[in-house]
């Protein structure tokens, strides 16, 4: 086989590869998730159940109702922010409205949200979750199946939003780091859960870039680039 050929098989490979760690990082997520539940407050508890029965729009009236409460702790405004734009996104995917009002009451709660935490680490969490949210925006509008001529605008659009995902999520990355090392945060910082949250941002990296490379044809530069990032950051 000549080394064009070569090379076009190992980026084959590399893709197959990316779908197996992707299938592996799915089934550790789900192995821990009796722990996270074990965490899990009563009011969030609820809120989740409501997300299980796919009952949306309470669970956002439920999360504003708690995120009205005053005397909360950073840390509990920021598991209930999570919730709210969580809850907030699912109805945007699922709504029939193609406008960005749907999205933009995610960005408004965001912003008011995250102007009452002071916790570095809490608002990691919440800017973290604002980044999900934007990753399920930009993928909403990737065109079903593969990357087309027919549908390079569309394609283009989508590259452009996951490529700002990519950039916030990478200095997210350095900031938690940061936080981690140092400890900056007016609390006690659990260095487990500091690195928990670091590892949970570099598995959304590596899921975004593969998402990313889905936004070119097969076998181009730009696609290896990205599935190559991807397999980095899912190592």
């Amino acid at each position: 086989m000549n080394p064009l050929g070569h090379f076009w098989l190992k980026m084959t490979g590399a893709h197959r590869l990316v779908e197996r760690v992707s299938w592996l990082m799915i089934l550790l997520s789900v192995s821990s998730l009796s722990v996270v539940r074990a965490a899990e407050s009563q009011a969030t508890g609820f809120i989740r159940q409501l997300h299980e029965r796919q009952l949306y729009r309470l669970a956002e009236v439920d999360a504003r109702r708690q995120l009205a409460v005053t005397d909360l702790t950073d840390r509990e405004r920021a598991e209930l922010a999570g919730w709210l734009l969580k809850s907030i996104a699912k109805q945007a995917m699922e709504s029939a409205d193609t406008s960005t009002q749907p999205w933009t009451a995610a960005t408004v709660a965001y912003e008011a949200i995250r102007r009452t935490i002071d916790d570095p680490y809490s608002q990691a969490e919440v800017d973290l979750q604002f980044q999900l949210v934007q990753l399920w925006r930009a993928t909403a509008r990737l065109p079903a199946g593969p990357f087309s001529d027919d549908l390079s605008a569309s394609f283009a659009e989508a590259s452009d939003s996951l490529r700002s995902v990519e950039t916030s999520l990478e200095a997210l990355r350095e900031r938690v780091e940061q936080i981690s090392r140092t400890n900056t945060s007016r609390k006690v910082i659990d260095p487990l859960a500091a690195r928990q949250l670091g590892y949970l941002i570099r598995f959304k990296l590596g899921e975004t870039y593969e998402r990313h490379a889905q936004c070119y044809e097969g076998g181009t530069p730009d696609r290896v680039y990205l599935l190559t990032q991807a397999l980095d950051h899912y190592a």
